[in-house]
């Protein structure tokens, strides 16, 4: 199984702005996370699940919870240029690595529960690349930033199975060339962070209790799903204060399409479309009144195909 095939559905840049799309919901431009593989694997019956994404400070979990080596001292984050979060929307660090003057980076971690990584290539333009490898297969790649956070180049998930631990390698390039250099101010960061039991498990995805995004925790208001093979899932969101975020979720066989519907009008976010078996987390209802929100597949229905949509709520 090469890189590209664990984690190319889990893996996705976040946008740097957010895009109005001109109806009660915001785009997922700033944070779509594709979540292709875990559902259409889980689908399958296969070992496999992937995905996903993250940021502050939150929900501690409790030291009996955890896996004896799944703990981090912190010691280890004294005197970081990147800012290491101990806990991460109620993910506890395994581990952590950095590195200076553009040179390679090697981190080795894992849990029992599956395992989260945030990465960042920062200090230099986009004139340099990150390569990224995982257990040895490698292929993937993003620009590197002059200003860059943890999880701000890479965020992706790894799930736990016959392999709990993992070997990452980051290093970097020249974009034009595809040279090896190791840039004086170029800096790479790498934290693994072992996942959180489930909340619930929505059309084949776990969904978390927390996910962060723009800058906040966001926790589960209301959940749809579908019946296998049914075309649409639609959830009645009521009056909140604030806005809530959408977190939609899908499996099934094949390729497919799936739209996104709001108050009878459908969202043009881009993407424009949304792919059968990923995941998304980002659209922004209004808060203030009430809204109707429909998941549908465009085209063929795949007869175990089944759609869900996550209400939540950000954090107080």
């Amino acid at each position: 199984m090469t890189i590209e095939d664990l984690v190319q559905g889990t893996l996705q840049r976040r946008a740097e702005q957010v895009v109005d799309s001109g109806l009660p919901v915001r785009g997922a431009a700033a944070r779509r996370r594709a979540d292709s593989l875990r559902a259409r694997r889980r689908a399958a019956g296969a070992a496999l699940a992937g995905l996903a994404v993250v940021g502050g400070a939150v929900l501690m979990i409790s030291a009996e919870s955890l896996q004896g080596d799944d703990r981090n001292d912190g010691s280890e984050l004294a005197g970081r240029i990147v800012s290491v979060h101990e806990t991460v929307a109620g993910r506890t660090l395994i581990a952590s690595a950095e590195t200076t003057g553009g040179e390679d980076l090697t981190l080795r971690a894992g849990s029992a529960r599956g395992t989260e990584w945030l990465l960042t290539c920062e200090g230099v333009s986009g004139d340099y690349l990150v390569h990224i490898s995982v257990d040895g297969d490698e292929g993937l790649t993003a620009p590197c930033a002059e200003r860059a956070a943890l999880g701000d180049t890479w965020r992706f998930r790894l799930p736990s199975g016959s392999a709990v631990e993992h070997q990452l390698h980051l290093w970097v390039t020249h974009a034009s060339d595809g040279a090896r250099v190791t840039p004086a101010d170029a800096v790479l960061a790498a934290a693994a962070y072992a996942l959180p039991d489930p909340e619930a498990t929505v059309a084949g995805a776990d969904i978390y209790p927390l996910e962060e995004n723009f800058g906040a925790e966001w926790r589960v208001l209301d959940v749809a799903e579908s019946e296998p093979g049914q075309r649409s899932v639609t959830i009645e969101v009521p009056s909140y204060e604030g806005a809530s975020m959408l977190e939609l979720v899908s499996s099934g066989s094949g390729p497919g399409e799936v739209r996104l519907v709001v108050d009878g009008e459908r969202v043009h976010t881009d993407p424009p479309v949304y792919v059968l078996g990923g995941r998304s987390i980002g659209d922004l209802i209004t808060g203030g009144e009430p809204h109707r929100v429909t998941l549908y597949i465009q085209g063929t229905v795949p007869p175990d195909a089944r759609l869900g949509i996550v209400v939540r709520g950000r954090t107080p």
